[in-house]
């Protein structure tokens, strides 16, 4: 996901984000740019086909980054959307150390 949730807010009306801060609007922008110039530049060279893949791979690759900030809004804007949930215990002491990193939350008893 390159985008975060926090940049933007789900339509109400309809499937997608709508941008409410620089970040949302430049990330916006970027895309316009990623997909429009190498689509536009194929087809000024008469490259067709190579436009139309273009096009089709790099609209793919919004809907799935787009889908991916859904889905991590929906869970509350955290990768654990449960404190106690995820987390893997080893060993048999009631002592914990805390580790949290983007993807996981473990904490290892000692």
């Amino acid at each position: 996901m390159f985008g975060r949730p926090s940049w933007f807010v789900e339509q109400k009306i309809g499937w997608g984000l709508t941008p409410v801060t620089w970040q949302g609007w430049l990330y916006t922008l970027a895309w316009i740019g990623v997909i429009s110039v190498p689509f536009v530049m194929l087809m000024t060279r008469g490259l067709a086909p190579e436009g139309v893949i273009w096009m089709t791979a790099s609209i793919g690759a919004l809907v799935w980054d787009v889908h991916r900030i859904i889905r991590a809004k929906r869970a509350g804007d955290s990768p654990v959307a449960d404190e106690s949930s995820h987390v893997h215990y080893i060993g048999d002491d009631d002592e914990a150390s805390h580790v949290v990193t983007r993807n996981y939350d473990l904490r290892l008893r000692r």
